[in-house]
């Protein structure tokens, strides 16, 4: 009789997740509004047949999200008789940014008060059984990376590479290999500033306050407010499987609701943005979300810069083309912190197909 071995894959990785001592940096980006929108209106909003009993819509301008990066070092299940069964190591890096989630009647009339929900439509990871199992459970569109996040004794050492197997150019004869995505680095002799000096030196200062007071729910301490209660940022996801033959034909397709809570926040720091040396690298694989999430065009070749080179590399590194062109994105602010935190599935508000929605 065959036994199978229990594995990561079949018991560690179903939610709800509990990560320790986990490593976070945030760094916060303006982009347009029509980014968001145009996101949610050809996702969340676009009928799979039928209409959801939502409308999503971006906030009003000046528009941030938050590029974030985690380090996760004690990562498992939370949840009944698979609590701390095992444990996974791993990084990953996303984008999210805040929108209004209205419920919508049989009319198609939208309620007057919203709820205010977090979408992540950019995520890499560097664990595949993490990335396997968030597509699978919950709908995340993770996809594989390998992430080089190190940090030194001094406040100015970090340096985070993050690299992608693709494409430099589309050609008939072109191979898949490793190339750069991303490059953060802080500028030598940055030193950590208090929350307001963070804001104060923020250009719109005023919503970049707003954004973090919204996010930070789920962050005590932010802001310098210890005591406020913790209710977690609230996550809305797309959930689909495709047709092969036709990208735009998906099989299912669901919205999926879930809730991310920080808790034992340590070592809370910020940073002015202009201390922040944030730059992506511009390859055919990554041309599509680089211009609609973040509004960054291909640079002409007298724009070209190719300041990501071996020589900057780590020995680790070297497998990877960093000789790309690359574009410069002004952070608005950072900040970093260590915490325990818990992500659980809350509910699939809506499964597309399963029939019309009534009020």
């Amino acid at each position: 009789m065959t036994d199978f071995v229990p594995s990561f894959s079949d018991q560690s990785l179903i939610p709800p997740w509990r990560t320790l001592r986990s490593r976070h940096w945030a760094f916060v980006l303006e982009v347009p509004r029509h980014c968001m929108q145009d996101y949610l209106d050809s996702h969340l909003n676009a009928p799979g047949p039928d209409p959801s009993p939502y409308r999503y819509e971006a906030l009003g301008k000046p528009t941030y999200g938050i590029l974030m990066v985690t380090d996760h070092p004690q990562f498992s299940c939370a949840g009944g008789q698979r609590e701390g069964w095992d444990t996974v190591a791993f990084r990953e890096l996303f984008w999210q940014f805040p929108a209004y989630r209205y419920a919508v009647d049989g009319d198609n009339l939208a309620s007057q008060e919203p709820d205010l929900v977090w979408i992540q439509p950019f995520y890499l990871v560097d664990n595949s059984t993490v990335m396997f199992a968030s597509r699978e459970i919950w709908g995340s569109e993770k996809q594989m990376a390998d992430i080089g996040f190190e940090t030194g004794d001094k406040t100015d050492e970090l340096h985070l590479d993050v690299a992608i197997q693709g494409f430099t150019k589309f050609k008939p004869r072109s191979r898949s290999h490793s190339i750069g995505v991303l490059r953060i680095n802080l500028d030598p002799g940055t030193e950590a500033v208090d929350y307001d000096a963070m804001i104060a030196h923020a250009d719109a200062h005023g919503e970049a306050r707003q954004l973090l007071d919204e996010w930070g729910s789920a962050i005590p301490g932010l802001g310098g407010d210890k005591d406020k209660p913790a209710h977690g940022v609230h996550i809305d996801t797309l959930k689909q499987f495709r047709d092969a033959f036709d990208m735009r034909v998906a099989a299912y397709r669901a919205i999926i609701a879930s809730r991310a809570t920080h808790e034992n926040v340590q070592g809370l720091r910020y940073f002015r943005g202009s201390d922040v040396d944030l730059a992506f690298a511009w390859s055919d694989t990554m041309r599509e979300q680089l211009k609609t999430l973040f509004d960054i065009d291909e640079p002409s070749a007298a724009e070209e810069d190719f300041a990501f080179t071996d020589a900057d590399a780590t020995p680790s590194e070297l497998a990877t083309d960093w000789h790309l062109p690359i574009i410069r994105k002004d952070v608005v602010l950072a900040l970093a912190f260590q915490s325990d935190a818990k992500f659980e599935v809350l509910e699939t508000l809506h499964t597309y197909g399963a029939g019309i929605f009534s009020p």
